[in-house]
């Protein structure tokens, strides 16, 4: 699944990150960037910490304008696989 990653890192690396959990506090715009990074390296599970909610367009690949007014931890949970 995460093949690019598994050729940097190594299978056990990538096996590895699929069990860990991140803490992530605030997922808005520099947030969003790491959050969608992790995912991408095969981190298994994310606690996502952040009480704003989307009021403007803010510069992530992840905001659209169905996410205006929802909370951002919210949004990314229902985002995210």
């Amino acid at each position: 699944m995460f093949l690019r990653s598994s050729l940097l890192l190594g299978e056990d690396a990538t096996e590895k990150l699929a069990t860990k959990k991140v803490a992530l506090f605030g997922v808005g715009g520099v947030g969003g960037y790491v959050l969608e990074a992790l995912v991408r390296c095969g981190v298994g599970a994310f606690d996502l910490i952040d009480n704003d909610v989307v009021k403007n367009f803010i510069p992530i690949s992840l905001a659209f304008s169905a996410a205006f007014n929802k909370r951002n931890s919210i949004h990314f949970t229902q985002r995210l696989p």
